[in-house]
């Protein structure tokens, strides 16, 4: 009869995977959160001339939904870059 060694407790290291692969989504995550924070600062940055935060107070959609473009697209590049 067959045994996986890794089913009783033969492997010291059963659970490593699991927790490495855990920490991996954990540093990843952190990693595309810092670069939406950055892009939506170089962009703020990069537009000087509107005031988005104001724009984004008054209840200006047209710039909200520039906004969500952004962090949006942002997300999507930086899923691809840290996969």
């Amino acid at each position: 009869m067959f045994f996986s060694p890794t089913l009783f407790g033969q492997s010291e290291t059963a659970g490593d995977p699991l927790i490495r692969a855990a920490g991996a989504s954990l540093i990843f995550g952190i990693i595309g959160i810092v670069l939406l924070i950055v892009g939506y600062f170089l962009f703020d940055w990069l537009c000087r001339r509107i005031d988005i935060q104001e724009q984004l107070n008054k209840g200006n959609m047209a710039v909200a939904v520039v906004v969500g473009a952004l962090l949006l697209s942002i997300a999507i590049i930086a899923a691809h870059v840290v996969s």
